[in-house]
């Protein structure tokens, strides 16, 4: 800031800052270019002396021509009109059409103008046409026969001999139905033992006759003789007592007859009878509660096949073993307190207990415990309910996200596993590849840790999880904890990967952790940096970690001569080579050590995106670390180079400069056309209808569409004219985002929400008699209303409830009460201590909307309280009192601080109690009414709005948030405090009479609100569709980079935001914007290169006449073409030319003896020195001298309506300013008692005339 006022001038860095939040931006003044036109006549002569004819206008076959001839004297010019020709007419006689080609009518044909006519008429050459066309006679059908073929019905042309079919001409092999049978096919009959059989043919319904793929065949062709057919069947033994044997004979397989030698035979003439069983009796064995038993029964030893008394053969002969059920014992039903027991049986025999089927019971004990059943509240939790007892909770949900596909679209949806809630339906994006990219470190990776290349659906690229992506989680965990230990590897192993919808199978290389490899901590040391080999470090590397240790005595067995103060010659380099010895293993290293600072390693930012350079690290040879934006500035490429334009994985191989370090990495290059982010405001009004916005990687502008236009998911219940808070999906480009949003009515005034203010739960109260002291003193609650104002509210007994027996419990066992505090139907839990401890500390808490301490009138406010926190943690609150506070100085001395007593202003106090001090002070702000201002202003950036009607515009902004300020000032200093956010509705309108709101262009409104007058400005743009416009391409001193599309109509767009702009100079490109109300910026604009950048004086070439006022600013002049810009820097006197910071441009007017030079700060005289001298004006009203941050300056108003500005070079003897140069002027005006100081049309400060003439600052 400029000394010279202190609160004037606010210097600009270079580079047009979007984020428009602190300075005032100083523009350039308007240059008008006046435009003349000139004109002239010529007298009349009074006889003409005419030149020849010459045409003017040529005649044609049916229009007039002109002549014109020109007198000498005074050019007075004379016509005359030349006759139309006429046609020049040629007799065409009729040329007849045939089939193939059209003729011409008789015709007579102009050969001047080329037209045609028939009895007068023009005709057209359609209307000349006689068009070309067969004679044709049609021909019947001649129908085939089955050897002779057919003519199809057709067309025939009796002039030229062609054939037609629907005008298509045919050859004789066209119409030609060839002849054949007209057949049907019959199945074969098959043969029988007995009878014949016919095979399959077709027969002609025509002629009669049979054919087999198209040959005749007689009867006897067809015929398939009847006959047996015979398979011949071994003989087949008999199995001793098992089975009866069969002998050798054939079978038919048509008739399953069986024939022996041609004879027919039946089944029992061919069977072989088998042997009697031996038997053998064996007698019953009784079966156990454990134990199979038998029945008796007789045994064949033969066959093994068992049979009982009468000979029947038995299926089975065990007695399954049994137990024994004695008494039955009803169920104990468990409840959430006590454990019980099933029913059952007791074994008479084993005592084993069994069900009512005779099942073991292996354990019949029931555990106590609550039976949950779960109902979903909303989409954050559920309730927990216990069918056995009154226990109830609000828990969680346990989610799990449900993809799943519909109509060719994918999708997502949260649900949860324990109750019946399902959320709301997303996109999914799913899958496509996934590529291993690294080995897997046995020992060291973990499938948490191991990532995958995975490419989706939309083109996203990016590394995840193999535990997230893996299909069978139980084969990979056997694999790794069972296989993998007892391998040799390296070895590969494959699993399946992939989502619901997709899966693949990829081979994964497992590898063991490499060997160790001690290197040096650098390459490459700077003199100073380290004076002993001791305070090297050697890295321990292998390729799953590094460790680093420092180098000992005894460890350093050669040290190749270093010393750390060698001379290091000419080159400033030299290369030594130290060994050492490390568990028992000798290693050699080699470094450089040089004079001066250089990098010796580098490394690159992991992601990039396209249109920009990579960013990366330098590691520096003093052990510094630097963070560059451009890191190839500082590299060669040795291999592969990084393509700014290619999106995607990059494998680049660069050198850095020195040679000391190369490198192949990988980046990540993301395409800056890739949508990176879809938001909107998270609280909207209802009936409003709020604007989206996205924004992409690369340097493009954000846009700005309607919310709904891009909802594809979400909560369907979502509506703009419905309050409530909606999850919804966004997407824009295939990119989708999940946001919450909240719409609320700005006329419910009711709680939605309560928490104790300050966020402190833990509560001390004391007891008596065992009964609880309920104690509300200093708590608050911090309440949420549904129109998202805020508002405390402090706790009454009434608000509190709690269960006097678990309180009296808790008093006596030392436990913790829960107590429930209730407001408007909305809850919170304290957390009450009945434990008594010693104070721990105190800390003073305000339960205000303001972060401020306010002292009005030197009253303590009533929202005030001194925590005191115990041993235990919990806490209680007293009422803050004046005798609390105190002042301490440097040495810790404490003095009492009286408030009645205090000075209106500023003062940090600390509170004292019990001995103890706050571990911190206060700032106390002593002030009265007198000291308050209000000030009236849009939210965000200056709105804009399309423009209309005064009715459309007014609705349109209606729901323009509006920040309502209040200040409270202390002389030279304002301290705010919090805004009261209102909407442009609940201003009261001023007179809008004079503002057109259908002309584009900044308009200041004129409002109201509580008495406070403001102005709100709001841009009115226009119907920017058919604008031309050039885009041009701004560049930030950060290497970003953005698009400025210039229309022509005056208006800019930058990142979606409209502004306005002027050319200052068009023929040096010097273009103005105005960044916010009435702050213009200057930029610089290269047609060629369509880029635009920041404007500086100095940019215009040559050498600068320079001038300055001294301890305030230099100025830099630069002329070119007969025009004047500036270049300001603060003053510096130890600098050349006294040029200290730069701190703006602006368009000056510099007098050709450079004498005088006018800007923004007034006119002033050039000294022979350089010095600038104010020109001063008018006769002086009022004067006063202020002390502006420590500075005093000295303001004259004078009645030409400027306020002159003076340094003020200490005090005389008496103690009165002495007044120095004047260093600058800016326009006031006096409205009542107040003057208002203004720079360029914002106002910089304000005074009050007081009786006598004397001012006061009022304001800042």
């Amino acid at each position: 800031m400029i000394s010279v006022c202190g609160f004037l001038l606010i210097p600009l860095t270079g580079g047009f800052m979007m984020k428009k939040t602190s300075a005032f931006f100083l523009g350039a003044s308007l240059l008008v270019l006046l435009l003349c036109m000139a004109f002239s006549a010529c007298g009349k002569c009074k006889e003409h002396t005419y030149g020849d004819w010459t045409t003017s206008k040529e005649a044609t076959c049916t229009q007039e021509g002109e002549e014109t001839r020109t007198c000498e004297k005074c050019a007075e010019v004379e016509k005359r009109v030349v006759a139309a020709k006429g046609h020049t007419i040629t007799a065409v006689a009729e040329v007849p059409g045939t089939c193939a080609s059209d003729g011409v009518k008789a015709h007579d044909h102009c050969s001047v103008c080329n037209k045609d006519f028939v009895d007068g008429v023009e005709k057209s050459a359609a209307d000349l046409k006689i068009a070309a066309g067969h004679t044709t006679t049609a021909v019947a059908e001649v129908s085939k026969t089955c050897t002779a073929d057919g003519v199809k019905a057709h067309d025939h042309c009796n002039v030229c001999g062609k054939d037609f079919i629907d005008g298509v001409e045919k050859t004789a092999a066209d119409l030609k139905i060839a002849a054949g049978h007209t057949t049907t096919a019959v199945a074969e009959v098959s043969k029988t033992c007995t009878a014949d059989g016919v095979k399959a043919h077709d027969h002609c319904n025509v002629c009669g006759k049979d054919l087999i793929d198209g040959v005749e065949k007689t009867a006897a062709d067809l015929k398939i003789a009847a006959g047996h057919e015979l398979t011949t069947v071994p003989e087949q033994a008999a199995d001793r007592c098992a089975a009866d044997g069969k002998k050798a004979h054939d079978h038919c397989k048509l008739c399953q007859k069986d024939f022996l030698e041609g004879v027919e035979k039946s089944a029992e003439e061919l069977r072989i009878p088998a042997a009697a069983h031996s038997l053998q009796w064996v007698e019953r064995t009784p079966n156990s509660c454990t134990e199979d038993g038998e029945l008796a029964h007789n045994h064949c030893t033969v066959c093994q096949k068992d049979f009982d008394e009468e000979g029947n053969e038995l299926s089975t002969i065990v007695i399954p073993a049994a137990h024994t059920p004695g008494e039955w014992t009803d169920e104990v039903p468990a409840t959430c307190e006590t454990s019980g027991t099933l029913g059952y049986y007791t074994c008479t025999e084993c005592g084993r207990w069994l069900d009512r089927d005779g099942n073991v019971l292996e354990d019949i004990y029931l555990p106590a415990g609550h039976h949950f059943t779960y109902r979903s509240n909303d989409r954050e939790e559920h309730t927990v309910t216990c069918d056995r007892c009154s226990y109830e909770e609000k828990q969680s949900h346990t989610l799990w996200k449900n993809r799943y596909q519909s109509d060719g679209e994918y999708f997502y949806r949260d649900e949860c596993l324990l109750c019946d809630y399902d959320g709301f339906s997303y996109h999914y994006d799913p899958i496509v590849s996934v590529t291993v990219l690294k080995d897997f470190i046995r020992n060291w990776n973990s499938s948490y840790d191991y990532r995958l290349l995975v490419k989706r659906a939309s083109g996203r690229v990016e590394k995840e999880s193999l535990e997230d992506l893996l299909k069978d989680k139980e084969a990979y965990q056997q694999f790794v904890y069972e296989t993998l230990p007892e391998m040799e590897l390296p070895a590969t192993q494959t699993f399946a990967v992939g989502d619901e919808f997709f899966s693949t199978e990829i081979e994964i290389r497992f590898i063991a952790i490499s060997s160790d490899v001690l290197k040096l901590g650098q390459s490459v040391y700077q003199q100073g940096y380290f004076d002993s080999l001791t305070q090297l470090r050697i890295r321990q590397i292998n390729n799953a970690y590094e460790s680093s240790f420092n180098l000992t005595e005894e460890m350093i067995v050669e040290d190749g001569g270093f010393s750390p103060n060698l001379d290091l010659g000419e080159s400033g380099k030299r290369t030594f080579t130290i060994r050492i010895s490390y568990e028992g293993t000798e290693y050699e290293f080699t470094f450089d050590y040089v004079s001066k600072r250089t990098p010796y390693s580098f490394r690159f930012y992991e992601a990039c995106v396209t249109g920009r350079l990579p960013g990366g690290m330098l590691y520096y040879t003093d052990g510094q670390v630097e963070n560059v934006e451009n890191i190839l500035e500082y590299l060669t490429a040795t291999g592969t180079a990084y393509d700014p334009q290619k999106a995607g994985y990059q494998r680049v191989t660069y050198q850095l400069a020195g040679g000391y370090d190369e490198k192949t990495v990988e980046i990540w290059v993301q395409d800056g056309r890739d949508v990176q982010y879809i938001g909107c405001d998270s609280e909207i009004p209802v009936g409003t209808s709020p604007l989206a916005y996205v924004s992409y990687f690369g340097n493009y502008p954000d846009e700005r569409l309607p919310l709904t236009d891009l909802i594809t998911g979400g909560n369907p219940a979502f509506s703009l004219s419905v309050p409530g808070i909606y999850e919804l999906e966004l997407s824009y480009d295939g990119y989708y985002q999940v946001i919450t949003v909240t719409v609320y009515d700005p006329n419910d005034e009711s709680v939605d929400s309560i928490r104790i203010a300050g966020g402190d739960n833990n509560l001390f109260w004391e007891s008596e008699n065992g009964e609880p002291k309920v104690d509300v003193t200093g708590l608050y609650l911090w309440a949420t209303l549904k129109n998202r104002k805020d508002k405390i509210v402090p706790v009454t007994a009434d608000m509190i409830s709690f269960d006097a027996d678990a309180a009296r419990s808790c008093i006596k066992d030392g436990y913790i009460l829960a107590v429930t505090v209730t407001y408007e139907g909305c809850t919170t839990i304290l957390q009450v201590s009945f434990e008594a401890s010693d104070v721990q500390e105190i800390e003073l808490v305000q339960y205000s909307e303001i972060y401020m301490l306010l002292f009005k009138d030197r009253q303590l406010p009533d929202h005030l309280f001194v925590k005191i926190r115990l041993g235990t943690g919990y806490c209680r609150y007293l009422p803050l009192t004046a005798d609390l506070l105190y002042t301490v100085d440097e040495t810790g001395n404490k003095t009492a601080f009286s408030l009645a007593d205090a000075p209106f202003g500023r003062y940090d106090l600390y509170v004292v109690f019990d001995e103890l001090q706050t571990n911190r002070s206060y700032e106390i702000f002593v002030y009265d009414d007198s000291m308050v201002e209000h000030g009236i202003y849009a939210a965000g950036d200056d709105p804009c709005t399309k423009v209309g009607t005064k009715e459309s515009v007014l609705e349109r902004l209606a729901n323009l948030k509006i920040y309502y300020s209040t200040y409270i000032q202390f002389g030279q200093s304002s301290f705010t405090l919090p805004s009261e956010n209102i909407l442009f509705a609940d201003l009261t309108l001023g007179d809008l009479s004079g503002i057109d709101f259908s002309k584009p262009g900044r308009v200041e409104i004129s409002v109201s609100y509580n008495g406070t007058p403001g102005t709100i400005s709001v841009l009115l743009i226009p119907d920017m569709t058919d604008v031309p416009s050039t885009d041009y391409t701004y560049t930030d001193d950060e290497d970003n980079s953005m698009i400025f599309k210039v229309y022509e109509n005056g208006f800019l767009l930058i990142k979606g935001e409209y502004y306005l702009y002027r050319w200052e100079n068009r023929e040096l490109g010097i273009l103005s914007i105005e960044v916010d109300a009435n702050q213009w910026v200057l930029f610089l604009v290269d047609q060629e290169a369509a880029t635009i950048s920041d404007f500086t004086a100095s940019s215009l070439g040559g050498t600068p006449f320079v001038c300055y006022v001294p301890n305030q600013y230099t100025i830099f002049c630069y002329t070119k073409n007969g025009f004047t810009f500036l270049d300001i820097y603060g003053y510096d006197a130890n600098e050349a030319n006294y040029c200290g910071e730069y701190y703006y441009t602006t368009a000056g007017t510099l007098s050709d003896d450079r004498q005088t030079l006018s800007f923004e700060m007034g006119t002033f005289t050039v000294g022979e020195d350089g010095c600038l001298h104010l020109q001063i004006e008018g006769n002086e009203l009022y004067q006063t001298t202020q002390d502006m941050g420590g500075e005093l300056i000295h303001f004259s108003f004078r009645d030409d309506g400027k306020v002159y500005i003076y340094a003020v070079n200490g005090t005389d003897a008496e103690g009165n300013p002495i007044i120095g140069d004047c260093t600058q002027s800016m326009d006031y005006t006096k409205k009542d008692d107040v003057l208002s100081v203004y720079y360029q049309g914002l106002e910089v400060a304000a005074f009050t005339v007081g009786a006598d003439g004397t001012l006061t600052l009022l304001r800042v």
